[in-house]
Order: structure tokens, then sequence, then C-alpha cells
């Protein structure tokens, strides 16, 4: 518990043993011993650090002041942050324009990010990693900095902890994900289910900004998810853990937005791919064991040359620890054959039942089997397609579990269990939303399946729905949603001349969609009004009004690009701008390993 004051030069930080002292001034930070008073115990004071963030003008103390239960897992209680507060260590809020910008993409990021954290467990690592490391050092120095995502929000704290390790119990990892468990009676058995999706903070981002893989190895919008399964009863409890990974295509790839639905596609060679390709697969097999790739791309079409270049990577890396399977969802499960899904899960069972999963006995603390593999899904986002494929393969090894442990016949399957079935539907849909709403900004499609295990009409025109929703999010508000992104986690920092608002666009650019708006206005006007007294007659201004928008709107598509709202603290690897005479104008960049700044 750590209870907060904040004075007129410095905020104060008190556990029960020792305080943590904030200069306002300086932002220096400092413990002393001090011990908490029983009175001051108070559940409605007591905080959680996200950590420190400098903008243009001010530095800001960020703590989470609201959370709510997310799950119990293993006797470890695991929260979700309902509520941050940001607080301006000058004491108010600069009233600089840049800084109110910055201020509202950290709050808006802070608002709409999943958070959750553990007091007594890292939850950035999965239980076969906490079961290797036997050091039992605080949780800052045993976590998994992909996962950590408040690591540069905690850098001036994680830097006290070398000189006073007492520090380190201020500093609370949290994970931008998904986590939630179940618990059902099987056959006078408790049996819990868990899943833990865990978001990498490197190459963070939002769905058509962050694409590939950068020159460093780290792929966009990658993920692990962890399934947990305890059973246990009066006499023994174990618990099994299974691991996936979903990441994009490791090879530099890119679709430009436009405001076309389908995206340009812009893809370099494999050769130039081939050095981060190897970067990120090593590390991946350091920590998991060989890679079961699965590619759930289209084979033909718009999505082809990223098919064509990930195999192509594959073959290049002649790595035999990466074993690649590609199947064409889109084609097998045509007219909501989704069943058909069954072909792939044939051809990866081998692969699959020899990898295994971690095996715990809880009451002893004693690793029984380990995982010894994963599987690595992708289709184009890695979110929907990707999503059914990973359910389907964690259906496959709960069922499998349950067998083992005398819960579930040979043969029956796991929809025998109908509560168990339920609850794992529910948990593996309400996943795949939370992921999709995180790089999308919409639920994920295709969820009628993993929560019905049929697909529907219904389903069919949510996903629809959520398709156009998607358009829209991702042309015209994205931007600040990946400046924000860029913001909170480090690779951006305002200098002191920073302009966040400056469009530099040529006039032209700029006024047409006003010109649009208003043919489209007295379009309608014109269409509706029998007035006599109008300048001209309603059907000249009718038809002078239809060119109009015919012509104003062919300009804005034609022109889609520069009405795009890019982000305006990095851009894009694949985006270009120069300024001409008129002023400033974007393009594609043929080199996408590296971003600019905007």
């Amino acid at each position: 518990m750590v209870q907060f004051e904040a004075t007129e030069k410095q905020f104060k930080l008190r556990r029960e043993d020792c305080c943590l002292l904030i200069d306002r001034a300086t932002g220096h930070v400092q413990i002393t011993p001090e011990e908490l008073d029983s009175e001051d115990r108070k559940s409605e004071n007591s905080v959680t650090i996200f950590g420190s963030i400098k903008l243009k003008k001010d530095e800001y103390l960020i703590l989470a002041t609201e959370r709510s239960s997310a799950a119990q897992i293993l006797g470890h209680k695991i929260y979700r942050v309902e509520k941050f507060e940001v607080i301006p260590y000058m004491g108010r809020l600069a009233t600089d324009q840049d800084e109110l910008d910055l201020y509202n993409l950290l709050q808006n990021h802070l608002k709409t990010g999943p958070f959750y954290f553990s007091y007594t467990w890292d939850l950035t690592n999965s239980l076969q990693r906490s079961c290797a490391e036997e050091t039992k050092n605080p949780n800052v120095s045993r976590s998994d900095n992909r996962f950590f995502w408040n690591e540069f929000a905690s850098k001036n704290f994680i830097q006290a902890v070398q000189a006073h390790p007492e520090a380190a119990s201020f500093v609370t990892p949290m994970i931008y994900g998904f986590i939630t468990s179940s618990s059902t009676m099987v056959k006078g058995r408790s049996v819990t289910l868990a899943l833990i999706s865990r978001r990498s903070k490197f190459r963070a981002g939002t769905r058509y900004f962050t694409r590939g893989i950068d020159e460093n190895g780290n792929p966009a919008n990658f993920n692990e998810v962890e399934q947990i399964t305890i059973v246990s009863d009066d006499r023994s409890e174990i618990t099994y853990s299974h691991v996936q990974t979903r990441g994009s295509v490791p090879a530099y790839w890119a679709e430009v937005n436009d405001l076309r639905y389908r995206p340009r596609m812009i893809t370099n060679s494999a050769s130039l791919a081939t050095r981060a390709a190897q970067k990120h697969f090593d590390e991946q097999i350091a920590i998991y064991g060989d890679q079961i790739l699965v590619n759930l791309v289209n084979c033909k079409g718009h999505e082809l040359p990223v098919k064509q270049v990930y195999e192509n990577v594959v073959r290049r890396l002649d790595n035999p620890r990466i074993h690649y399977h590609y199947f064409d969802f889109h084609k097998e499960c045509s007219r909501m054959r989704w069943d058909r899904v069954s072909l792939l899960m044939d051809e990866i069972l081998p692969e699959l039942d020899e990898q295994g999963y971690t095996t715990l006995d809880t009451q002893k603390y004693r690793v029984l089997s380990r995982q010894t593999s994963v599987v690595r899904s992708n289709c184009m986002d890695c979110l929907d397609r990707t999503n059914v494929v990973q359910s389907c393969i964690g259906r496959h090894v709960l069922t499998n579990q349950l067998r083992k442990c005398g819960l579930l016949g040979a043969t029956h399957p796991l929809r025998s269990i109908l509560p168990l079935d339920k609850s794992f539907c529910r948990i593996w849909a309400d996943n795949a939303d939370h992921i999709s709403t995180a790089y999308s900004g919409t639920g994920a499609l295709k969820t009628d399946f993993t929560r019905t295990g049929v697909r529907t009409r219904r389903g069919a025109f949510d996903d629809f729905v959520n398709s156009a929703k998607r358009y829209i999010l991702n042309n015209f508000y994205d931007g600040a949603r990946q400046d924000a992104y860029d913001l909170v986690l480090g690779r951006f920092i305002p200098s002191s001349n920073f302009h966040y608002r400056l469009d530099l666009r040529p006039l032209t650019i700029r006024c047409m969609p006003y010109v649009l708006l208003t043919c489209v206005f007295l379009f309608f006007f014109s269409l509706f009004s029998r007035s006599s007294t109008a300048v001209l007659p309603p059907h000249i201004l009718l038809l002078l009004s239809f060119l109009g928008v015919l012509t104003s709107a062919f300009y804005c598509f034609s022109h889609g690009m520069q009405y795009v709202n890019w982000p305006r603290l990095l851009l894009p690897a694949f985006l270009h701008s120069e300024f001409n005479s008129e002023g400033r104008v974007f393009s594609p960049n043929s080199q996408l390993a590296t971003q600019h700044k905007a």
C-alpha cells in the first residue's frame, strides 16, 4: 500500500517502512525511513505509481488512483486500473497549447489502455519463466521488459533503486493487455481457467501505422497469450500453462492509407529484412524454443506480396528450428465453413503435442514438465483470423489437460462440459476484442465463431459494422493514438521548441474538404427548395452544387494521402514528407526500416 501526499515543494509517497520523496522543482527522488501510522493506512488514500513523464514545459506524476479486481490466480490478486491521476510538478497545468495537446495525448492513452498489475506477482513473465527464475529479487529486476509497459515512465524510480534497494517496492510493473479468470466445478473438482495477454511495448502502435518489423527485430502488434488451467480439490492442486504468440509478418512491408478502403501495399525484398528477422527469431527461440509459424494471409490478391516476402524470409533464414505452415484461411473457410480450421489443426497436431505445456505442482512449487516450443500465428493484422486459430489451439491443449487429470474422457470433446466450454469461449472472445481494440480501435471480427463455435449472419453483419468503424478510425483518428503510444513509451521526447498543431499543407488541400461540405449543403438545400426568390433557380443551383460535390470529392480522393490523420510526433517508416512551393505534402517512402521525426 502506498499513501500519497502532495505539498507545495514535494510529493510524498509512504509505505509501511519507508517514504519516497520527489522534489517538485528538480524532480530529484530520495528515500527516507519512516513508519506509516496505523491511522494513515486507509485504502481510499492508497495509490499505485505508474511513473512520471516529461512533456514540453513540465513533468507529470502519474498515479493509479482507482482499481478493480480483474482475476485471482494461484492466490495472487490481479487488478485493472480504472482511473489515473496526472499531477503536474509545477502545481498547475501550463497554458502553452503544445503542452495541453501533449497532456491530452497522455490522458487519452491512460483512459483507453487496459492496464493490469499485481502487488505479489510479476505479470510480465509467464509461469514457465517465473519458475525458471530462482532469485527472490524484487519484481522490477525480474520483469520481462518487452511487457513492462510503464518502464520508461518508471525510469527515475528504477534509478533510485540502485542507491536505495527499498525503493523497488514503489515500482509496480504494469502490462497493457487482457487478464481474466473463471472457475467451474467439474466432477467435484474446481477448474479455474485464466487467460493473460501481454502486449509488447516494442513497435507498439495502431493498425496501419505500425506494420512488419523494425531493424532491431521487433514486430508490430506482438502479443504473448498464456492460458492457465488450475485443477484442485481438498487433497491436491495442479497447474497447467500454455503459451502462444502472435505478431506481424517479420519483414519490411506496409499498407499506406490514402482514403481508399484497401490501402496501397508496399513490400521490400526479403534480403533487406533477413538480418532483422534473424534477430527476431533468435530472440524468440531463446525465450520459447522452436518456432511453429502459422501464416494465415491470403494466397492471392492484395495480401499475396506479404505471403511471398514472409516465405522468402523463412527460406533465406534456413533455420531447422523454424517450422513454417501456411493456411489460406479465407479460401478454406469460405461460405461460413469454419469447421475447416480442423485441416490446419491436423497439420500442426504432431508438433503441437510434442511441444507440451508447463505443468506445476503448486503445493510443492515443483515444475513437472515444460513447454518446449511455441506456435507463432499471424494474419495481416494478427487480430481476427489469428484469434480464431489461437482459440482452436487453446481448446485442443485444454482438452488434453483435462483428459490427463481424469476430468474428460479419452474421446469426449470439451463441449461435453458445457459450463467450462462456455467460459472458455467467452474468455477467448473477450481477449480478441481487447487486443483488437488496442490495435485497430474496434472489437475483433469473427468473434461469433469464437463465442459460439458457429459462424452466423448476425456475426457477419457485426463484422461489417466494425470494418466500417475501422476505416473511419484508421484514416481520420489514429494519428493521435499513435502519437500517444510514442509519447508514453518514450520513443519521442518533446523539446522546448516543439510545436504539435502546425498544419503546413498547401492551402488548397486544407480548404477542399470545406468546399465539399458547402457543396453538399447547397445540393440538399436546392433539392428540397421550391422558393421563387432564390438568386438562382433551384434546378440550376442543384446542378452546380452537384458538379461541385463531384469535383471536390474527386480532388479529395485523388489527394487522399494528404487527408489522412498522420502521426505528428514520429512519421511512419513508409511515409515521406517534403515542402514544395505551396506547402508540405506527403508521399510513400520506399525505405521501411526506420521512423522519422514529424
